[in-house]
């Protein structure tokens, strides 16, 4: 399995919020790799925290009044994981570019998207208890008792790829 860091608080914004403010947009400045269209990816909380995000993230979320305290506190680990469908590029104010077959993000999305690319996210799976470990840049493989782990929590069971394998 692999893994995306990122910094805190974002990682919370995939699995907490109300529908339709969750976040369902992973930005980046790099194209993800085809390999991990379809792919189910653990989502790791980062040891930095960015407190000028903290601030985006209450104002963009109506009736949000703080993050919750392990949102800011939690060292680093793995929180859930999401099925990675597509990617979003930005060519304008909003993305332009669509990859077939993939269910484009409802307008509640724009305040997510910084670009210039994005990662559209389903089937997110938040996990009952985070499992520490060190993250790393770029998508890194997940050791393997981290996984296991993961698994055990619900929060993988076999995905189907486009390619026809699990994971």
């Amino acid at each position: 399995m692999k893994a995306l860091s990122l910094i805190r608080p974002w990682a919370w914004t995939f699995f907490f919020p109300p529908e339709p403010y969750r976040k369902h947009l992973e930005n980046r400045v790099w194209k993800p790799p085809e390999s991990i269209i379809d792919t189910r990816v653990a989502f790791h909380s980062g040891r930095k925290i960015d407190k000028d995000d903290i601030e985006y993230i209450i104002n963009a979320i109506p009736g949000c009044q703080a993050l919750p305290s392990w949102a800011r506190a939690f060292d680093e680990g793995i929180i859930g994981t999401v099925v990675i469908r597509g990617w979003l590029h930005n060519e304008g104010l909003f993305p332009t570019h669509y990859p077939p077959r993939l269910n484009v993000p409802g307008p509640g999305q724009k305040i997510w998207f910084f670009g210039p690319y994005a990662m559209v996210t389903e089937d997110e799976r938040v996990l009952a208890t985070p499992i520490p470990c060190k993250g790393a840049l770029g998508f890194w493989d997940v050791p393997p008792d981290i996984e296991r782990q993961i698994i055990e929590q619900g929060g993988a069971d076999g995905v189907q790829r486009a390619d026809g394998r699990t994971g």
